[in-house]
């Protein structure tokens, strides 16, 4: 969970924290037993544990078909890159190569097409270790346009690339390859694909890797969250307003009973008070009806 998400995650459940623990002691004073309380509490837990899980589950599942999307792409650039030849294309070829510019021309006019891809770029393995760029066509990385400064430069053949993303070596291991979490390079924040590039032989020559930003990365999946965190607030808030309404209720009822009590025994006392002065007056008038 991203630290936006986790923070408004918080942000929904300390006020019902802080609500509940309100309404647990107003219900208390309405007459609520503790026993209630605890049920209570377990439920809103649950509610706010399920939304989290939804939007979870919701998340996960826009990564994948975000990953499948971005590997498609990416699969897609590397049968094209091998039908232009990169194997033919020396590690360290000529800046004026004909094979080079064809295809750093292939990834320019992708990159221009898939507005998605930021870079599009291919290595091989050292056998040092490590791994080195072959094709690495320049990048408008701020879209404005322009290509100004190292950053957006096409980078050399040959040039050393000292990081080891897992992704590399999934990708000459087993084909293909995509980063776990965005990671950071020299040129910015990233989630990457990787693909395996073929020589004539079927053997790997090469990788093709693509970088995707990571910021439309993570703001795909919390879009994905929102609407099970939003649903789960609103149920969990007219969850503890029902409750709480319901307690008030059935304490109003309870006092109008009792108060209904009351004046009905004021009533019987009233109507027997009565009786008896009734029965004194009748016995008064008798004893006099006898005297006379």
């Amino acid at each position: 969970m991203s630290i936006p998400i986790l923070f408004a995650c918080l942000t929904l459940a300390l006020p019902g924290l802080i609500a509940f623990v309100c309404i647990c002691r107003q219900a208390k004073g309405l007459g609520a037993k503790t026993l209630e309380c605890v049920a209570c509490g377990l439920c809103w837990s649950a509610l706010m544990v399920s939304a989290v899980w939804g939007a979870e589950s919701s998340a996960a599942e826009k990564r994948r078909a975000l990953q499948s999307e971005l590997q498609s792409v990416a699969a897609l650039f590397a049968q094209r890159i091998e039908r232009l030849g990169h194997a033919r294309v020396p590690t360290r070829a000529r800046a004026d190569d004909p094979d080079l510019l064809r295809l750093i021309e292939a990834e320019r006019r992708w990159m221009a097409d898939h507005a998605d891809a930021e870079s599009v770029y291919t290595v091989r393995r050292r056998p040092s270790g490590g791994y080195t760029f072959v094709v690495a066509a320049e990048a408008d990385l701020d879209h404005d346009g322009f290509i100004k400064g190292d950053r957006e430069a096409r980078i050399a053949p040959g040039s050393d690339y000292e990081e080891r993303p897992a992704e590399f070596a999934e990708a000459f291991a087993r084909g293909s390859g995509f980063s776990r979490a965005p990671e950071a390079d020299p040129w910015g924040v990233w989630v990457t694909a990787t693909e395996a590039l073929h020589a004539p032989d079927g053997r790997v020559e090469a990788i093709l890797g693509v970088d995707f930003p990571a910021g439309e990365w993570t703001t795909l999946q919390e879009r994905a969250r929102l609407p099970f965190l939003f649903l789960g607030t609103v149920v969990t808030w007219l969850f503890l307003g029902t409750w709480a309404m319901t307690v008030r209720l059935r304490k109003e009822r309870e006092v109008a009973l009792e108060r209904a009590r009351m004046l009905a025994r004021e009533r019987d006392l009233l109507e027997q008070l009565a009786d008896d002065e009734t029965r004194l007056t009748e016995g008064s008038l008798l004893e006099e009806d006898r005297a006379a």
